[in-house]
């Protein structure tokens, strides 16, 4: 095959950034440039001891079906697997998690075709709908209460009555349901989460939600952040601070906290955007510290001091925009 370095290096780094675009015209009209998002592979992970560690430690490098793909090996043979990854490659796991994380691949590999497998996620819908909450006090309660009820019949099996990621669905999905009261949204943000969904998770979009539907909606989980999460005390930043976060969150979350990094889009969930995001600080403390369950959020309280864990924090819950 004859093909010129330079298509050959353009058409890999589309791809690879799960995005295809048409050739640009001689003309350079942008307007005809089309872009699609690329469906992604979700992991489907066997109910066992050791699942959240497993899930927060290797997911974010490694597929599952590349592990079962190993030759096979005991329960100790994988803890030297996993503890040649924390000393060759610095993988953020802690040593109380070496033990959970190794005798969980062993169980799940030897649950066979049921264990560690993946599954093609659909692209979600491109579509962006354009949502306005109420300016007026009495309108915007009418809706927070015709909300309240959609969301017990449509997301409350998941995220809980109030919205706290507890409800009944809630222990058998990893990443597990987001607990919206810890976190502050932007309208733009939620109104995108409820109708294209959210890659790489239990949560499905609902494009077809009336306009009236999806305002209301919209309204009342956006009033479900409590105090915290909706309280934050700016501050100017270090620089040393903003270093701290170049070297360790920039490459996903972006260089603005957008969740728009460089390898964001091979991630199978996309990055919190902070500017569209802002978690209540025990909770920013606590992913931060612990990381996300399948999702390439890794545990960083290996690598990171616990002043550097609250600085990142603080920084983070800094970038949310309120108006967006």
């Amino acid at each position: 095959m004859n093909v010129k370095p330079s298509l050959f290096v353009a058409v890999i780094a589309s791809i690879c950034c799960g995005m295809v675009c048409a050739a640009e015209p001689s003309n350079s009209d942008s307007s005809s440039i089309h872009r699609i998002t690329l469906p992604r592979y979700q992991s489907n992970l066997p109910d066992a001891p050791g699942r959240e560690a497993f899930a927060g430690a290797c997911l974010s490098c490694h597929s599952s079906t590349y592990i079962t793909m190993q030759p096979p090996m005991n329960t100790a043979k994988w803890e030297e697997v996993v503890r040649k990854m924390v000393k060759v490659y610095a993988a953020p796991i802690a040593e109380d998690q070496v033990s959970p994380v190794a005798k969980y691949i062993s169980a799940a590999i030897e649950a066979g075709p049921g264990g560690l497998s993946e599954s093609l996620v659909p692209a979600p819908p491109q579509k962006q709908r354009d949502v306005k909450v109420a300016a007026d006090e009495s309108a915007r309660a009418a809706d927070a209460k015709r909300g309240e009820a959609l969301f017990a019949t449509n997301c409350a099996s998941c995220h809980g009555a109030r919205g706290a990621g507890d409800g009944l669905a809630a222990k058998t999905q990893l990443p597990p349901p987001t607990d919206l009261t810890s976190h502050a949204y932007s309208v733009g943000r939620l109104t995108a989460a409820i109708t294209r969904g959210v890659p790489a998770t239990a949560m499905p979009g609902y494009p077809d939600l009336s306009d009236n539907d999806l305002r209301a909606i919209v309204t009342f989980t956006h009033g479900l952040a409590s105090a915290d999460a909706r309280e934050a005390k700016p501050s100017p930043t270090p620089d040393s601070v903003k270093q701290l976060y170049a070297q360790n969150c920039q490459l996903c979350h972006g260089p603005a906290g957008g969740g728009d990094g460089f390898i964001a889009p091979t991630a199978p969930r996309p990055p919190a955007s902070f500017r569209e995001v802002r978690p209540s600080r025990e909770r920013a403390l606590k992913v931060i510290a612990e990381g996300v369950p399948a999702t390439s959020m890794q545990p960083w309280k290996s690598k990171l001091t616990e002043e550097q864990r609250g600085q990142l924090a603080d920084y983070a819950r800094s970038l949310f925009v309120e108006a967006q």
